[in-house]
């Protein structure tokens, strides 16, 4: 894929702007430390692939996410986090 188009499609994969989206990111690696961050720009980067939107302030985006990138069970403890990431996240994304 051209790099123009491969930069395109990541920007209109992405809800948010730079700076809100790399605090978003480092939360998110606060909370799971077993996640890398080419982890998580290799799923936003298979996402953009293939036109789906990631909102990392989305439980669902969120877990899916957890979920692709590690070799974590989503018991309870797995998706309190993932709520207490989305919950911040969106209040980044209020500021």
């Amino acid at each position: 894929m051209d790099q123009d188009v491969a930069n395109e499609r990541v920007s209109k994969a992405l809800v948010g702007d730079g700076a809100t989206i790399d605090l978003m990111v480092m939360n998110l690696l606060h909370h799971f430390p077993q996640l890398q961050h080419e982890d998580v720009v290799a799923y936003i980067s298979k996402c953009a692939l293939f036109n789906k939107s990631v909102d990392l302030s989305a439980y669902n985006d969120i877990l899916s996410l957890v979920q692709q990138s590690s070799s974590l069970i989503a018991d309870k403890h797995i998706l309190a986090k993932v709520e207490q990431v989305s919950s911040e996240n969106k209040y980044i994304q209020l500021i």
